[in-house]
């Protein structure tokens, strides 16, 4: 079996050429192409299974998404069978071998006109509203400030290194 790729960087950092005094030969050039060969080689074979994997993941977004379009499909198709039947027995039983239909009550706050609600609860009952803020850092506008030149304290613009296999 092969080196790993520690072992081999290991190698070529701790290569030591050897010079032939008198004609200024490489000796072991053979040796040193040889590891940085085999280096280049498992390098590649890392990239390829990148490359595999991305193509992996892409098909089984694909997949996930095409579930997820007959998935919420046969949800609707659901939901409109069972209105359809809602509508029609109107709380009526039905009882066979193969199913049984029967119904409960239940209660649902409904909020038919949200903008006069809204109005009244604030002059009337400011305690039936929940308010909710939500702040974050605008990295956008941030960016653009810190590429002006602006000192932003506790921002900064960060160098990424991203790996791009094709």
């Amino acid at each position: 079996m092969g080196m790993t790729l520690y072992e081999l960087d290991a190698r070529l950092s701790a290569f030591e050429p050897e010079i032939d005094p008198e004609t200024g030969e490489f000796l072991n050039a053979e040796e040193f192409e040889a590891i940085a060969m085999e280096r280049q080689a498992k390098l590649e074979g890392l990239a390829l299974k990148a490359k595999n994997l991305d193509a992996l993941a892409k098909a089984l977004k694909e997949e996930k998404k095409a579930i997820d379009e007959r998935l919420k499909a046969a949800e609707n198709r659901r939901d409109g069978v069972k209105r359809f039947l809602t509508d029609i027995m109107r709380g009526e039983k039905l009882e066979t071998a193969r199913c049984k239909i029967g119904w409960r009550h239940s209660t649902s706050v409904d909020i038919f006109d949200p903008d006069t609600f809204r109005a009244w609860a604030e002059r009337e009952r400011p305690d039936l509203l929940r308010v909710t803020v939500k702040t974050e850092p605008d990295k956008t506008a941030i960016g653009e400030a810190l590429k002006a030149g602006e000192a932003i304290t506790g921002a900064h613009m960060a160098e990424n290194l991203l790996i791009q296999i094709k």
